[in-house]
């Protein structure tokens, strides 16, 4: 299945050189002053950037995550490398979601064998940020009002996934794209954008969650790896959107509310479109037993004829909008495809017929090849 995902230039294109502008000079009479680190330890637990880094490289994002939330615009670090700073400068963005007032762009001064001074790029002023936090922080609680912090880690991911679907519009050239004000407040954003208001949201419920990127559909992208009750897994709120389905583009009649391929799945599922940026050790997510279809008895593994036609009987005699189909692998979809296009589509036209006496009967099917899916929809008038 293709999607429209434009590249996350600010971001991810500044790993190459990480944004910044270095000068170089010499110690003499450029004596380092360090600030005193005081955030406690405790808001760097479960930050899994932080957790990659060495002992001598977490002080060094200490000191920047400690300025940067002061709104510092030096920033002194003991480093001796402006482009390890300014990598290091976007691990503290991908841990925390929150920091939006900065893209993590900089200018630095290397201070020869001694220091480098980090000059952050601040996209809004202190006063601007005071005002939007506001307006993000009253959105995050309209929407954490709705679910009970003792749901399961489950109903608390597809409840985000679902409400981040539903409220926000993919723009690709959305205003504040790259950060958490688009989604909540503009409502309009890119996948950096979902993707990191999902792992914001996520977090103040207690679910550990990564802002993970790489390639999708060989453009550039984010999504997230989510721990689900133990499970380690992968959530793409981005592709949730049928709408980026060209398979479905042009009939809007038939198009699912949401996709929930991307809710809680394995590699396996993911790793058809997805591949993640190599110079990180993300946990595996092998498991697909959180998976949506798994859990809702629509996987299947085989093209039984009577299996296939009872699931469209049990949805008729429900009064179903549709019938969904998850097939395990594009063996099983092609042949299941192929009986229910040329035999069992009709068979269950009948059925629903002559349930609710129709003088003629409309239904409708959506194709996910990709995906292993397959979609039948009933009209009961």
């Amino acid at each position: 299945m293709k999607k429209r995902i434009v590249p996350i230039i600010i971001l991810l294109a500044s790993l190459v050189g990480y944004g910044t502008v270095s000068f170089f000079f010499p110690t003499e009479d450029n004596a380092p002053v360090y600030q005193e680190i005081t955030v406690a330890d405790s808001v760097f637990e479960d930050k899994f950037y932080f957790e990659q880094l060495t002992e001598e490289e977490q002080l060094i994002y200490k000191e920047l995550y400690q300025g940067v939330d002061a709104h510092a615009e030096d920033i002194t670090v003991h480093c001796l490398d402006g482009d390890q700073a300014g990598k290091i400068l976007h691990s503290v963005i991908y841990d925390f979601p929150g920091i939006f007032w900065t893209d993590g762009s900089s200018n630095m001064l290397t201070y020869e064998d001694s220091h480098v001074v980090v000059s952050p790029t601040y996209t809004y002023s202190l006063e601007e940020r005071k005002r939007m936090q506001a307006e993000i922080d009253a959105e995050v609680n309209a929407i954490l009002s709705k679910i009970s912090m003792g749901s399961s880690d489950y109903d608390k991911i597809k409840y985000i996934y679902e409400t981040l679907v539903k409220e926000v519009t993919y723009v690709d050239d959305a205003l504040d794209s790259q950060n958490i004000y688009s989604t909540f407040v503009r409502k309009e954003t890119v996948c950096a954008g979902y993707a990191k208001a999902n792992k914001y949201l996520l977090e103040q419920l207690g679910v550990y969650s990564i802002y993970v990127f790489g390639q999708a559909a060989r453009e550039s992208h984010a999504w997230n790896i989510v721990r689900c009750n133990g499970v380690m897994c992968y959530v793409d709120v981005t592709w949730a959107d049928p709408l980026f389905s060209e398979e479905v583009q042009d009939m809007p009649e038939i198009t699912e509310e949401i996709l929930y391929d991307y809710l809680c799945c394995s590699e396996t599922m993911l790793g058809v479109t997805h591949q993640l940026d190599e110079q990180y050790y993300y946990p595996e997510c092998t498991s697909n037993a959180w998976e949506y279809y798994h859990l809702n008895q629509m996987y299947y593994d085989s093209a039984d004829r009577r299996t296939l036609l009872n699931a469209m009987y049990t949805s008729i005699n429900a009064k179903k909008d549709n019938t969904t189909f998850k097939f395990s692998d594009g063996a099983v979809y092609e042949q299941a495809r192929d009986l229910l296009i040329n035999q069992l589509m009709e068979k269950a036209g009948q059925h629903l017929c002559d349930r609710y006496r129709l003088r003629q009967v409309e239904f409708m099917y959506s194709e996910y090849p990709e995906l292993h899916r397959f979609v039948v929809f009933w009209k009961y008038k």
